[in-house]
């Protein structure tokens, strides 16, 4: 090829013997002059820099899988993040999660006018020293896909427990014998402290930077009584992971009883009960949107009469009693109750 017709050849990293048929055939025939052959190699900088850095030590397995542990990011992002910071894991922890918000915060902007109909109800219950406290996060999605993933369950987990600690914090979790309510928006639910340091928004939009599809918060629900019986469906599995205590599902239901006398199967009933409301689709007659904290004693005949259609069904476990007869045979009074559905 030294004295043949000389070819203008754009992709430097093929091979050499792609050039000799290329220059063969006479595609693109330019001028006569010398070509060395030697000139083309596959290596580029990038591929030499890796290279480098795997001889040194700087990015090794252990490191990648620590940044993708802490993170949920891909290995191949884990890795470059390491490049960038000299293989120091904690420093690439850092630039990582800058970079998912920074990307997030944009995919907000950019993606703020697509639907997010997908998504999970987070349920985080618990009942202590004679009084129990429950928080409902409802956080969306654009794709089912997404809202499957174990990254997105932990994300609800996270925010769902971030929203019961803010009632724990707060006078809901006081000892009186009273029924609390109260509601969060999106905006309410992003000022609220999340993981580490940051906030839920922040979190919220390094999602967005890792998925690649807007999320949004839609509400959030702090209940607390001297007990609540509780309920979550869902067809996927309800435990958003086997260390944390939030269940997750498309619906939910929570219910206030409160015993006559001493009973001893109050969770059963009330989770029975529960169930009920959820897959009869009973449609509660209490307020739930409410622009400051509620709060109330509880009063039997006034219950009795807002909750009379709930209590003259047949009981969806045994159709032959009344949900009112199980209640009266188990000795228990029903007061607010309310059934969460994805979405409405």
């Amino acid at each position: 090829l030294r004295r043949t017709q000389l070819f203008k050849v754009y992709a430097v990293s093929c091979s050499k013997g792609a050039v000799r048929k290329l220059a063969m055939a006479s595609l693109l025939p330019i001028r006569l002059a010398r070509f060395r052959l030697s000139s083309v190699t596959p290596a580029t900088a990038g591929w030499q820099s890796s290279r480098r850095a795997l001889s040194d030590g700087v990015v090794t397995k252990d490191k990648i899988l620590a940044i993708r542990k802490a993170t949920g990011l891909g290995l191949d992002k884990c890795r470059k993040a390491l490049l960038e910071k000299n293989g120091s894991v904690e420093e690439a922890i850092t630039w990582v999660r800058d970079q998912a918000r920074e990307k997030g915060w944009q995919a907000m902007q950019v993606r703020g006018d697509q639907q997010t109909s997908h998504g999970l109800l987070g349920l985080c219950l618990e009942r202590s020293q004679g009084r129990s406290l429950a928080a409902v996060l409802e956080l969306n999605c654009e794709t089912d896909f997404v809202a499957r993933t174990d990254d997105f369950r932990a994300l609800l987990s996270n925010m769902t427990e971030s929203v019961f600690q803010h009632g724990k914090n707060s006078e809901l979790s006081s000892s009186s014998n009273q029924f609390h309510l109260k509601t969060l928006d999106g905006d309410q639910l992003k000022e609220l402290p999340g993981s580490g340091s940051r906030s839920v928004g922040e979190d919220l939009a390094e999602a967005v930077g890792r998925v690649g599809e807007r999320l949004s918060l839609r509400r959030g629900v702090l209940l607390s009584a001297p007990y609540l019986g509780s309920y979550v469906h869902s067809a996927a599995g309800s435990t958003t992971s086997p260390s944390s205590p939030v269940l997750a599902g498309s619906y939910c239901a929570l219910a206030e009883v409160q015993p006559r006398d001493d009973v001893t199967d109050m969770e059963k009933v009330s989770t029975q009960l529960c169930q009920h409301i959820v897959g009869l689709g009973v449609t509660s007659p209490h307020v739930l949107d409410v622009t400051g904290p509620q709060q109330r004693p509880f009063d039997t005949e006034t219950m009795k009469k807002t909750n009379a259609e709930l209590l003259s069904q047949a009981f969806v476990m045994d159709e032959s009693l009344t949900v009112d007869g199980v209640l009266n045979n188990a000795k228990i009074d029903l007061g607010y109750f309310h059934r969460f559905v994805l979405g409405q």
